[in-house]
C-alpha cells in the first residue's frame, strides 16, 4: 500500500486485478487531517527558529512534514493491511465489486 497512492489503487501483483479496501474512505479523511495538521505545525515550529523568508524555508517545511508524515503512512499501512479486507473491483467502473464468472 506504501506505493499505492490510495487504498483504491492497488493491483493485485499477479493477475493485475484492482483491489481496494472496504470502508477505507474515513480513514483516509482522518488522514488527510493528520497531514494538514502536521504541515502546518511543521511551518509554525519552523518559523520559531528560521526568520528567513525563501524559498528554502519552504523546503525545509516540506521535508519535514515529510519526515514526519513517514511513520503515519507507515502506522495507516500496517492498520489497514492487519484490519481491512480487500475486495475486488470492476475493472471497467470501478465503482463495486467485480461479478464472479
Amino acid at each position: 500500500m506504501l506505493s499505492a497512492t490510495l487504498p483504491n489503487r492497488i493491483r493485485c501483483p499477479h493477475c493485475r486485478a484492482r483491489l481496494s479496501y472496504e470502508n477505507a474512505g474515513a480513514l483516509m479523511l482522518n488522514v488527510l487531517l493528520l497531514l494538514i495538521v502536521l504541515c502546518v505545525a511543521m511551518y509554525y515550529l519552523l518559523r520559531q527558529h528560521d526568520r528567513t523568508t525563501g524559498i528554502m524555508f519552504y523546503v525545509h517545511v516540506a521535508a519535514l512534514a515529510f519526515l514526519a508524515w513517514l511513520p503515519v503512512e507507515l502506522a495507516t499501512t500496517f492498520y489497514m493491511r492487519s484490519r481491512g479486507r480487500l475486495q475486488k473491483r470492476d475493472k471497467l467502473s470501478g465503482d463495486g465489486p467485480a461479478k464472479q464468472r
